[in-house]
């Protein structure tokens, strides 16, 4: 149930900033220093260690949401806090790390991206993941309710890096582990990991008697009694997000894993979880880094691939779209062009109607064709470039060119642009 991870760097190189991530649960005075991962009963977690403290009482008054008080116990002065926690460390306080197996954990993560809250709360980490994870799997204006299975989430997984996806959607393996002496403890059965730390440390509360602990509003019903048949078909088929209240979802491990052909998927993102906390046959390792076979580094760079075809695709899907668009602006200006020809050949049947339309609202376009057949029809009937300016003195004092200014503002205000013989 429980085995130690040895450090392979001296824990002298470890620095507050390295416990910037996932923040350990610390008091001074406590026995140890307790780490922990998100969908690994993170809530009752920390749940239970207020309850040690004599604080989940006032936690809970604080917020029904115990992380938001955990946030503040932390926050209040954080780089205090993360400092004490070190030093602890390197005084030598054990680390104890609550760890999930992580093929149930890799599809908790899944399954929190099917809860039908995402169509009410787009802000959610859960709802954000889904929209990112349908966007690439299928097209960036997909629907929110687009089905997708458990297989293609794996898939879209094993592309990513850690610090590229959510941390409810990351391994469990943290850098930093590297620097300290962990006793990894499964957190299956909540009840006697605990039972046995309280025992062990003479800890002052019994969680035997404060069973509302583990309880959270946000764990998954998990169905029993599905065939094999049952449960292929809804890991292949996906969890809709509409689906009757009585739907009961079914538990995955690893032996699900290897009747469905998971395994290896589960193994390229999660392969490390694996080995480390003794959640599976021991795999190859290279440096400080678990890896996984061959195989599964073939089903990586086969995974690679697929992300870039994926991308090409996607990319032409938006030239598509992008042409669709253009098309669809193409034909409305058509429309629109075609209305107002329409219009404009209704004025042009009425000369008088034309002349008074472009005159009396200084269209511009049009306003330069008439000016420029006013000008050819002047020239023709000898305008008298000089006559005008001498009968016309602020024409000549405003430097405008006369004829053009007889076609514009003469014309109107009565003025000779020639002697009349």
């Amino acid at each position: 149930m429980e085995r130690y991870l040895e450090p392979s760097r001296d824990i002298s190189d470890l620095t507050f900033l390295d416990l910037d991530y996932r923040r350990p649960l610390y008091k001074e005075g406590f026995p140890f220093v307790i780490f922990w991962s998100e969908k690994a009963a993170c809530t009752v977690v920390s749940k239970w260690f207020f309850l040690q403290l004599g604080q989940l009482d006032e936690a809970l008054r604080y917020s029904k949401w115990i992380h938001n008080y955990e946030a503040r116990f932390i926050r209040t002065n954080k780089v205090e806090y993360l400092e004490s926690v070190v030093a602890a460390l390197k005084a030598g306080v054990p680390a104890i790390k609550f760890v999930r197996d992580p093929y149930a954990r890799a599809y908790s993560g899944y399954l929190e991206m099917q809860r039908p809250g995402a169509l009410t709360n787009p802000t959610n980490w859960a709802t954000q993941a889904r929209r990112t994870v349908i966007s690439e799997i299928a097209t960036p204006n997909a629907s929110i309710e687009y089905t997708f299975s458990f297989r293609q989430y794996l898939l879209w997984r094993a592309t990513k890096r850690n610090n590229e996806v959510d941390a409810h959607l990351a391994e469990q393996y943290v850098p930093r582990d590297r620097f300290i002496r962990m006793r990894a403890v499964k957190i299956e059965n909540a009840r006697l990991a605990f039972q046995r730390l309280e025992e062990e440390f003479d800890l002052p509360v019994r969680s035997a008697e404060h069973d509302h602990i583990f309880s959270s509003d946000h764990h998954h019903d998990k169905g029993v009694g599905y065939s094999a048949e049952e449960i292929e078909k809804i890991i292949e088929l996906g969890v809709p997000l509409r689906r009757p209240p009585t739907f009961r979802l079914p538990k995955f491990a690893r032996d699900i894993a290897l009747r469905t052909g998971l395994d290896d998927l589960v193994r390229v993102s999660f392969g490390r979880d694996i080995e480390l906390y003794g959640y599976g046959p021991a795999t190859e390792t290279l440096g400080d880094a678990p890896r996984n076979s061959e195989r599964d580094f073939l089903l990586a760079a086969n995974l690679s691939l697929a992300s870039e075809r994926n991308q090409l695709l996607l990319a032409n899907r938006q030239l598509i779209v992008e042409r669709d668009q253009a098309a669809l602006e193409l034909g409305q200006a058509v429309r629109r062009n075609a209305l107002r020809k329409e219009r404009l050949d209704s004025v042009l049947a009425q000369p008088g109607v034309f002349r008074r339309w472009i005159l009396d609202n200084n269209i511009f376009v049009f306003k330069l064709l008439f000016e420029k057949i006013e000008v050819m029809r002047l020239t023709n009937l000898n305008f008298d470039t000089q006559y005008y300016l001498d009968c016309n003195p602020d024409v000549k004092k405003s430097g405008v060119q006369p004829l053009l200014h007889f076609v514009r503002h003469g014309r109107r205000e009565g003025r000779q642009f020639r002697l009349e013989e």
